[in-house]
């Protein structure tokens, strides 16, 4: 296998690498899930089959998938989340399952309207991934969604919030809070109030759900200055501050944009599909508490922005956004590649955000935000 394709990480020789991630997996420090597993399991993430899988997962996809999901870990993967008892997945599931039945004439329609609108988000939901995916080809969503499953062992569950410290940035882009904010509100006042920004589902179809609830109103407003990985230069050069920062952390930061939300508005569950990344709020403007709800709510944890300090989180739970105030809520929101414990984990985690970037329709949502979004001087 290795003969096909010429070793992509020249710098550490791939028989150190293959040792590296057996002493990885072997590390109950480095992966937590194997102080609970079973002694199959442990010896199965240090088997040859499995480490060479890894390593030549670019090369072979099925092989690699075959590994990942083979029936061992397949059947320890249900029992963790069995006993974890997630909240997200119970809340995703339940009401998938429900929409099968009602189009299958096994159950009957909602009769609240907060169970019409769940399903119409759900079933909206499951048809745009299912459009997404056959856009972006089946071997590479393998890939990306068995790559997927693998970091879940590194990172339990539980984590929905981070340190905003895993990002090498977060001490620049706090420290210039300051500049960020006066390029934000010169970017709105220019934009009329926003009004001329697109919502996230006017640039890429397959998030029209989230950014456009069921009562028509435009909830959540963007401006891109970088987008699944490809730059919007316009808008960049408007903000300075933003645009150098961003190419300081050129490699870390592959979603960059301002995030605007109105008063009375309220952004639905909706989950990111993949582990390899974290997000990044820093509050540009927050209303204070006592006017009212302004948060996000990962997975079952609350969590209030506050102006000039940041949150990084994992978007991979059921997330939404409630702004109940009368006034605007602004962020600085990033996408930021995720830390992992070793050089080539790194490097297939960027491999798999690069394959994804990579796509023509997201090429296509890039090309959309600079053409829509022209600054009137």
């Amino acid at each position: 296998m290795s003969g096909e394709r010429e070793w992509p990480f020249p710098r550490i020789p791939e028989e150190k690498v293959k040792q590296d991630l057996k002493e990885i997996f072997a590390n109950e420090e480095l992966v937590p899930r194997l102080k609970g597993a079973s002694k199959e399991v442990r010896e199965y993430f240090c088997s040859d089959e499995f480490i060479n899988a890894l390593v030549h997962c670019y090369d072979d996809v099925m092989a690699f998938r075959n590994a990942v999901m083979s029936p061992l870990l397949q059947a320890e993967f249900t029992r963790l989340r069995h006993e974890e008892n997630d909240a997200d997945e119970l809340w995703s599931s339940k009401w998938q399952r429900k929409l099968r039945q009602i189009k299958d004439g096994h159950a009957e329609e909602p009769t609240s309207e907060e169970e019409k609108e769940i399903l119409e988000t759900v079933d909206e939901m499951v048809r745009t991934r299912g459009e997404a995916i056959a856009k972006r080809g089946e071997a590479r969503v393998v890939l990306f969604s068995v790559f997927n499953r693998l970091l879940w062992w590194f990172f339990p569950l539980n984590k929905k919030f981070a340190d905003p410290f895993e990002f090498e940035g977060h001490n620049d882009f706090k420290s210039s809070f300051a500049d960020i904010q006066k390029e934000f509100f010169a970017v709105y006042e220019k934009m009329g109030k926003g009004e001329k920004c697109p919502t996230l589902g006017e640039l890429d179809p397959s998030n029209n759900y989230i950014s456009r609830p069921f009562n028509n109103e435009k909830a959540w407003k963007t401006f891109f200055f970088r987008i699944y990985g490809q730059d919007v230069e316009n808008n960049k050069n408007e903000c300075p501050t933003v645009k150098k920062l961003v190419e300081k952390y050129n490699d870390s930061v592959t979603t960059a944009m301002f995030s605007f939300l109105l008063g009375k508005r309220h952004i639905v569950k909706h989950q990111g599909p993949y582990k390899g990344v974290y997000r990044y709020h820093l509050g540009l403007r927050i209303p204070a508490e006592e006017k009212g709800r302004c948060e996000i709510v990962n997975g079952d944890v609350p969590q209030r922005w506050t102006e000039g300090d940041a949150i990084l989180f994992d978007d991979t739970f059921t997330h939404e956004v409630f702004n109940d105030t009368n006034e605007l809520r602004a962020l600085l929101f990033l996408d930021v590649v995720r830390p992992l414990p070793h050089p080539y984990l790194d490097f297939l985690n960027r491999y798999m955000i690069n394959i994804f970037q990579g796509t023509r329709d997201l090429q296509e949502v890039s090309s959309k935000a600079e053409q829509s979004i022209p600054i009137e001087s």
